[in-house]
């Protein structure tokens, strides 16, 4: 018996615009795509338009005695496979044509021949979203989201959510990695996964920074300058981390750059880990094609566009943390820095879905200001016992704020 050949992605396209009527533009199919099956896509995507009838499957098989309609055809999955044919062809293309530049000695034309390239865009049909109810499913259940340290920043934001963007902006020597470490910390006792790219400290100056705060949040007495230092007492030390792997319900992963270089693609592993990625800090990681953020404006940009997509894309919590520039840089004030002081590049606070900024009102006073939240108001200031030898950032009153700052300057 003579076996049936394997029907092409074409050919099934094919049946199931015959059987459904279907247009498989809106899937992303142009008629380009189309290599072996010209004439029976050409005579199926026109008839309608041009005998003013739908088309029917006796119709077809007249015009196309020999073409087999495969009963079952599914118009997403055909779609689907055609444009990974029309990919596999065009980039074979692609590179072909930039290795003839290369042959002729012509790199920057083929370096254009590559970076111009782009893959077509796959899509869906455009439905009414006016008529669906599934976000309704599961509506009474608490939204999935991580709660960061302080009240004021959970009530006005709700938290954070998957798809989300949070920077953490302040002048150098004003804590920035000690914030970004507290909000891991409480992210961790609350039973997450945290993954932390720090990209100017080492493994371990981060995981003693995380001993102490999960260490303060378990009651345990730490002393970061000891324990930094390496005075803190080695079987006490020992005793702290094997109490803290057992009390904190969370995970936590240290990733620097003697790992990888790290950019915004790098985090994609993240996905379906980590329920927070922490970076430490934007302005120092590299672009997807290997720049630099201190490069100049554009790629900080392009840093900043790509941790907003990858984001999205992968349903992550992002937190990173960022600079000001030195208008932001205004001492003896009981006020934060502004969206507007974000160092490098704009992008930052228009990808940004929140943006807090802060800085030291004493040496144990922080102020932080809420300038950016895309979900809710923003503008709000909010106050913490900054303390970081003892792991303590405790959210306090501007009244309590003012009165230790006014100690500690006597």
């Amino acid at each position: 018996m003579k076996k049936k050949a394997r029907r092409t992605s074409e050919e099934l396209l094919i049946s199931a615009m015959v059987h459904t009527g279907m247009d498989p533009g809106q899937y992303g199919v142009r008629p380009e795509m189309i290599r072996s099956c010209g004439p029976e896509f050409s005579f199926v995507h026109t008839y309608e338009r041009q005998y003013g009838k739908p088309l029917t499957e006796s119709v077809f098989t007249i015009k196309f005695p020999d073409f087999e309609l495969h009963e079952n055809a599914d118009m997403a999955f055909a779609a689907d496979e055609v444009i990974d044919a029309h990919i596999r062809r065009s980039v074979i293309k692609t590179v072909q044509t930039a290795s003839r530049h290369i042959e002729n000695d012509d790199v920057d034309e083929a370096i254009v021949a590559m970076a111009t390239y782009s893959p077509p865009v796959r899509q869906k049909p455009i439905e009414n979203d006016l008529s669906d109810t599934s976000f309704l499913e599961g509506y009474e259940e608490d939204e999935d989201v991580i709660n960061p340290p302080w009240d004021k920043v959970r009530r006005v934001t709700g938290g954070i959510r998957k798809g989300e963007l949070y920077y953490i902006a302040a002048r150098l020597g004003q804590g920035k990695s000690w914030v970004l470490a507290a909000m891991g910390a409480t992210a961790l006792m609350s039973g997450a996964n945290v993954r932390y790219y720090s990209l100017e400290m080492s493994k371990s100056q981060v995981m003693t920074r995380m001993h102490v705060l999960l260490g303060r949040a378990c009651g345990y007495d730490v002393d970061h300058v000891a324990m930094r230092d390496k005075t803190f007492d080695p079987q006490e030390y020992r005793l702290l981390v094997a109490r803290l792997a057992k009390e904190v319900p969370g995970q936590l992963s240290l990733v620097d750059s003697s790992d990888t270089r790290i950019s915004p693609v790098t985090l994609v592993q993240d996905k379906g880990w980590a329920d927070l990625s922490l970076v430490d800090y934007a302005g120092l990681m590299a672009t997807p094609s290997g720049g630099r953020a201190i490069d100049d404006w554009r790629s900080m940009g392009s840093i900043s566009n790509a941790l907003k997509e990858v984001s999205l894309a992968h349903h992550l919590r992002i937190v990173a943390a960022a600079q000001i520039n030195r208008e932001g840089d205004t001492p003896n004030t009981a006020h934060p820095p502004k969206v507007r002081n974000l160092a490098q590049s704009d992008s930052l606070g228009q990808d940004a879905d929140v943006v807090i900024t802060h800085r030291q009102m004493s040496r144990s006073v922080m102020v932080y200001g809420i300038e950016k939240n895309r979900s809710g108001a923003s503008g709000d200031k909010f106050y913490t016992r900054f303390q970081p030898n003892i792991g303590e950032f405790r959210e306090i009153t501007r009244e309590q704020a003012l009165d230790i700052k006014d100690e500690e300057t006597e």
